[in-house]
């Protein structure tokens, strides 16, 4: 990581090995997200069960902890690594609170996929058939806000899929690619690709 105001000014190196500190766990990392005060990284169990959330802040002690979703990720967010989660059977997503080491539900979004969190907003992705809508949900009241409507992409010129979402502050940005076929295969050239922006409403 390098401090972009200078040429040659190194912040701070992580080294992605591949065992933990115990020289266990030998698994790949799946996903990095940065946060204001550091990096987060998700590594899967060796054996399957699960994957293992590490924290490495700037300042501030880091922590390395099991995660009960398999398959675990985190994603984009501009405070807190937010990543999936089970908790008494049932499957939702959750922050790791760094400056008290706590774990906090965010819920589940109903049926909604997440995509990010910033500005104090849940983005998320509700796709009812052939037309998938970007949602903003309040994290503190649970409020929604329909910001795009990706249907307006869709059939007759074809089916809209989101290929990825960035954040900073309240700004978004989505990558959509139109493909001819509702269930694309990963080697499928799309017919179309588009980045769409906008700011998060107040919600």
């Amino acid at each position: 990581m390098l401090d972009s105001s200078r040429d040659d000014a190194t912040v701070d190196r992580y080294r992605f090995g591949a065992c933990d500190s115990q020289g266990e766990n030998c698994a790949p990392v799946t996903s990095v997200s940065m946060v204001p005060n550091g990096l987060a990284w998700m590594r899967l169990q060796d054996d399957g069960s699960g994957a293992v959330l590490a924290v490495r802040p700037l300042n501030g002690v880091g922590i390395t902890r099991p995660v009960s979703a398999v398959g675990a990720k985190l994603y984009p967010s501009d405070l807190f690594p937010v990543f999936d989660d089970v908790r008494q059977d049932r499957h939702v997503y959750a922050a790791w609170l760094i400056s008290s080491g706590a774990r906090q539900s965010l819920g589940t979004f109903g049926s909604d996929q997440l995509l990010a969190v910033a500005g104090g907003a849940a983005l998320t992705l509700h796709a009812p058939g052939a037309s998938p809508i970007v949602r903003a949900v309040s994290v503190p009241s649970a409020r929604q806000v329909d910001m795009d409507d990706l249907g307006a992409l869709g059939p007759p010129k074809g089916y809209p899929v989101l290929a990825g979402v960035a954040v900073n502050g309240r700004r978004f940005c989505e990558l959509v690619n139109v493909f001819a076929g509702e269930q694309p295969s990963q080697s499928e050239m799309p017919l179309e690709s588009f980045v769409r922006c906008g700011h998060l409403p107040a919600v």
